[in-house]
């Protein structure tokens, strides 16, 4: 896992600060990306539109493969118990019943430290496939749209304006607050059913263990 978070971090410095290295992943990412989502820079909407998807997918089954629900609902509970448990500890001045708490966090604490480093461990993997898929975007897309021909391709329309380029800045690139607003619902939705279906899952499995369990 340190050896993922070294590697992000050292990706996450090449790509800010040098041109080769984002050139040169984007130029990797192309000859996968381009014949299948980029349509020459005809259809930047769509071409956004399915990397948000593909990026959102990957990163959210990612988080859906390493994370255990259960056991984070249940460190969830009991973290909240417990704090519980303990401002009402402070606010009567029992001590004694203070460190039995705070004994009692350390337990749990210990014993779900794996779950402490799933978020770090998502992360990870995730933002390999963001900075790929960014670094296409970012280099090859917008070229393709800046290409003659296709600059009228450079804007699209949004309920406040009628006309907003996708290279222009306002708080980030245009093209960047688009990607966000078609993929982060997606991956909402996404999560949501997967969490879903698991939690169905493990409900019928534990429903079949007490059905064994009961039967003659």
């Amino acid at each position: 896992m340190r050896f993922v978070n070294a590697m992000v971090l050292s990706l996450i410095i090449f790509y800010f600060f040098s041109e080769e290295f984002r050139t040169a992943l984007g130029a990797g990412a192309n000859a996968v990306l381009n014949p299948l989502i980029g349509f020459g820079g005809q259809l930047p909407i769509v071409s956004l539109l399915l990397a948000g998807l593909v990026t959102s997918t990957i990163s959210t089954v990612i988080a859906h493969v390493f994370t255990d629900y259960v056991r984070q609902a249940r460190m969830q509970r009991q973290n909240a118990a417990l704090s519980k448990a303990s401002f009402a500890a402070m606010r009567s001045g029992n001590t004694r019943k203070l460190e039995r708490v705070r004994e009692a966090q350390k337990k749990v604490q210990g014993g779900n430290v794996d779950l402490m480093w799933t978020p770090m461990k998502i992360m990870g993997y995730s933002m390999l496939i963001i900075f790929v898929i960014f670094a296409w975007l970012g280099t090859f897309l917008l070229l393709a749209l800046g290409a003659p021909g296709n600059e009228g391709k450079l804007f699209f329309a949004v309920p406040w304006a009628m006309r907003v380029s996708l290279q222009e800045f306002s708080v980030l690139p245009h093209w960047i607050l688009l990607y966000s607003l078609l993929a982060i619902p997606f991956s909402s939705v996404l999560r949501r059913l997967l969490r879903y279906f698991a939690f169905k899952k493990r409900l019928a499995a534990l429903e079949a263990a007490e059905a064994v369990q009961v039967s003659p």
